[in-house]
């Protein structure tokens, strides 16, 4: 049984077009903003601008603009600095200014991924700050005990039960949030992550790193429908089709799942994938 609603399929597609909006548009008033709402980079970055743009609808094109910094987990000083040091850019006949975030690498100390925000605080001459007047500035911490692991696995065969070709299909680890023993696990059936969900599950790496554990029942993101493993590699054949999902780390780095899984609701499977699939790392 697979099936997915086309309601629910219309109205994603919907909110992804939305989604592509950036800054709203006004005809009457001055305003400034940020280019996005989040930056995402690595510890190594090093020095990183982030836009602040001007739109002046009323003839004047100048204004100061003061921004502020509020920490979270990542410290000032510590984990990053800002220029200008003294908060405040100028706007002097040109429609974009840049803040500078200097990104600290703290190489070989794993802290998790840190956070801070920047805010438009104020304004010169009537200017508005509506939408677009905060950054969250995450900053990726390169020194996770398993970042070798972290990454896109492709698979160059794997069969639906009902005989679809999944050839190709690819599923990506990242870091579990919290837990440096756990992955973040995205895209681990073709079916409904080609629709758009994609989970992500947690998977639990052995003390041996040599087993990832996706515990049964975990949601796809889709309403009401959850991923099971089978304990044999034919469905027909098991006994069980509430198991945990097993995913095998080989010798060679690849991933190797030995038995079925795939995403059930109360009313029946969307997808099954036969079991003895191979995934290596792109």
């Amino acid at each position: 049984m697979k099936y997915l609603a086309n309601i629910c399929l219309a109205g994603l597609a919907a909110l992804s077009l939305a989604a592509c909006s950036h800054v709203a548009h006004f005809t009457s008033e001055d305003f400034v903003a940020f280019h996005t709402g989040s930056v995402t980079v690595s510890e190594r970055a090093g020095s990183v601008k982030i836009p602040v743009h001007a739109y002046p609808q009323n003839g004047n094109p100048n204004t100061t603009v003061s921004f502020k910094v509020v920490e979270g987990s990542a410290k000032s000083g510590t984990n990053f600095s800002i220029e200008p040091a003294s908060g405040v850019l100028t706007f002097a006949g040109d429609s974009t200014q840049y803040i500078t975030v200097n990104v600290k690498n703290q190489e070989g100390l794993y802290t998790g991924n840190l956070t801070f925000n920047i805010e438009i605080a104020s304004t010169t001459n009537d200017y508005k700050f509506p939408n677009y007047n905060s950054v969250k500035f995450t900053i990726k911490d390169e020194d996770h005990p398993l970042i070798n692991y972290f990454g896109s696995y492709t698979t160059s065969y794997c069969m639906g039960y009902w005989g679809d070709n999944y050839s190709g299909h690819t599923i990506e680890l990242a870091a579990w949030e919290g837990d440096v023993n756990s992955f973040s696990i995205s895209n681990l059936e073709p079916y409904l992550g080609g629709n758009g969900f994609k989970g992500p599950v947690r998977g639990v790496l052995n003390a041996e790193k040599t087993v990832i554990t996706v515990a049964a029942g975990q949601a796809t993101g889709y309403n009401g429908v959850n991923y099971y493993g089978f304990d044999a590699p034919n469905p027909n054949d098991a006994e069980s089709s509430e198991a945990d999902i097993i995913i095998n780390i080989q010798e060679d780095g690849s991933l190797f799942i030995p038995n079925a899984w795939g995403a059930a609701s109360s009313s029946g499977w969307y997808e099954i994938l036969l079991g003895g699939v191979t995934y290596k790392k792109n």
